[in-house]
């Protein structure tokens, strides 16, 4: 039975939603070294080629090198609609290595862009042909209050952080989502 599996998964999702901390927890929860990049400083080809290949290359690390044994590197290339802005070849080369991918070494891709349609780009659309996709919704703001009260509470800090005090931070962090 043939596997349906892709080498390579897309997070989607608003900012803050937790995409790049769920992609270094499986990383690391499989026993990849993860390595993270930030797509939007890699603008073309050259930048790229240049910085997976030197990846690729070296997937020894010190402890590895001292046991003589290799160690699995998985990559996470961050905030890839940034790639697409200004995009000199850097976006087709990405495509290149995600489909030479053969489950030697994930990349976990991650972008604000909840759904490539029309709304998203045609670009980035087509790297879904080589990864899984999953897209994260946002955290309710009142589950963002019960949570931080009952740490407030287990912490017995109720007499530092009131609940207007709560109140306040939500509302601060709403604008701050409106901003991005």
């Amino acid at each position: 039975k043939k596997c349906d599996m892709k080498p390579n998964i897309i997070l989607m999702g608003p900012p803050g939603v937790g995409k790049t901390t769920l992609a270094h927890i499986l990383l690391k929860h499989y026993g990849f070294d993860v390595i993270e990049f930030n797509a939007s400083d890699l603008r073309n080809s050259e930048q790229l080629d240049n910085i997976l290949k030197e990846t690729l290359k070296s997937s020894k690390n010190v402890l590895g090198m001292l046991n003589n044994e290799n160690q699995r590197i998985g990559i996470i290339m961050d905030e890839i609609d940034g790639l697409s802005t200004g995009d000199k070849g850097g976006m087709k080369r990405l495509q290149y290595y995600l489909a030479k991918n053969n489950f030697f070494c994930p990349m976990i891709l991650t972008s604000n862009i909840a759904h490539y349609t029309l709304n998203g780009s045609k670009k980035l659309a087509e790297l879904k042909k080589n990864c899984d996709s999953y897209t994260l919704d946002s955290i309710p703001d009142y589950q963002i209050y019960k949570r931080v009260e009952s740490i407030v509470r287990a912490e017995a800090l109720d007499d530092i952080i009131s609940s207007a005090f709560l109140n306040i931070l939500i509302q601060i962090k709403m604008i701050n989502s409106l901003k991005s």
